[in-house]
């Protein structure tokens, strides 16, 4: 009895999680969770786990959510459970992915692949094999990551799952636009989008909505984009996803500031801010906090500025995103640099170069160290050793 009433605790907190939010979703789950242990249910207590696991993913707190699929991960080995390992190694791929450890991450999502082959579960190893690709695009191997992608495609193509195949496709459409290759881009994000509306699936309907966005932002399409990126929020918070709508806030927040609107910037910046922090979604919040800071420095507003770097890197460490806190302590050294604080200056891009050295984000550092040798040139200063 203790163990049916916790996993069906667990069940109820993960409807929650989109219909309460995350605060009350978290404190079902421990209670669960502490039921199944006092219960002695293994089943309930690693149910529990992976789903604060996934919990803790979606809303950013990277630390809690590896420690939760590790234990997980354990466990499942233990009981020589491979398909549930498999499942996790992949969760645990995407989390590692985010946080910029993209070799591990590589590492652990090929382990997973190993898995599902193994097994004969083709619709996971299609699913580990798209997401090493979505880690060969995030290193700039683009070739490879769209040949990764098309296998990935075809394997959902195969075994009939339309959802899947339609995802893929929206995610090699993203690879497409990086390398400009508009049209087939553009062709096969509508594809997607096609498949979206068909099935009734309005969160990646508005994903793929807003990813068209992008594609009419990068090309100065601005008028456009604009109203993609509204149509996509709409669809978004219709669809119960704050959370990608307030990322995609962040988006149409950007394009405004590009073109000289920063007052509506900002407005739409704190307010996808709020929506982040209300969420518990760390990982958003320190790139919206970044996002600010740079928004403030070109004001010449450089107490807000200061004040927004030191969160994002207060809020990126605490989440263990290495990436987005070497591109905060990078932003963040040319607003000491315009201050006049050399010294400091010095060392605050040090440790941001250091950051993305680590997490091999090298077209991030190159983009970084060529914004940061204008700011030299300017105020007359050597540029900084980034080694």
């Amino acid at each position: 009895m203790w163990a049916t009433a916790a996993l069906a605790e667990a069940e109820l907190a993960g409807v929650e999680r989109f219909q309460t939010g995350p605060e009350i979703c978290e404190q079902r789950q421990q209670r669960a969770l502490k039921t199944a242990q006092q219960a002695g249910s293994n089943q309930g207590v690693l149910a529990i786990l992976m789903s604060l696991g996934l919990l803790y993913h979606n809303t950013g707190r990277a630390e809690a959510a590896e420690s939760h699929y590790r234990q997980a991960l354990e466990a499942q080995r233990e009981a020589g459970n491979r398909r549930s390992e498999g499942v996790l190694l992949d969760n645990l791929a995407g989390l590692l992915k985010a946080t910029g450890r993209l070799a591990l991450a590589e590492e652990t999502a090929s382990e997973a692949l190993t898995i599902h082959r193994e097994l004969g579960n083709r619709q996971s190893e299609a699913i580990s094999i798209g997401t090493i690709g979505s880690i060969r695009q995030s290193t700039g191997n683009m070739d490879e990551a769209e040949t990764l992608y098309r296998e990935s495609i075809a394997i959902h193509a195969e075994i009939g799952s339309r959802k899947y195949e339609a995802q893929g496709l929206s995610n090699l459409s993203t690879i497409l636009g990086g390398l400009e290759r508009w049209d087939e881009a553009i062709s096969m994000q509508q594809e997607a989008l096609a498949t979206f509306q068909e099935l009734g699936d309005r969160q990646w309907e508005g994903v793929a909505v807003a990813r068209l966005a992008t594609y009419c932002d990068d090309r100065r399409q601005f008028k456009e984009a604009e109203e993609l990126y509204l149509k996509a929020i709409a669809i978004l918070k219709a669809a119960g996803d704050v959370r990608t709508a307030s990322v995609n806030l962040g988006n149409l927040a950007g394009l405004l500031l590009a073109t000289g609107r920063a007052e509506e910037a900002e407005t739409l910046f704190l307010e996808a801010l709020t929506n982040h922090r209300k969420l518990k979604n760390l990982y958003s919040e320190g790139l919206t906090l970044g996002n600010l800071g740079a928004l403030y420095m070109q004001l010449d507003r450089p107490e807000e500025a200061a004040s927004s770097f030191e969160q994002a890197l207060r809020v990126n460490r605490e989440q263990g995103n290495r990436r987005a806190e070497g591109l905060a302590c990078c932003d963040y050294a040319i607003l000491k640099l315009r201050r006049g604080d050399v010294n400091e200056a010095a060392r605050m891009w040090r440790k941001g170069a250091e950051l993305l050295r680590a997490v091999e984000q090298h077209q991030a550092l190159a983009d970084k160290t060529s914004t940061m040798r204008e700011a030299c040139q300017k105020a007359g200063a050597q540029p900084f050793d980034a080694s």
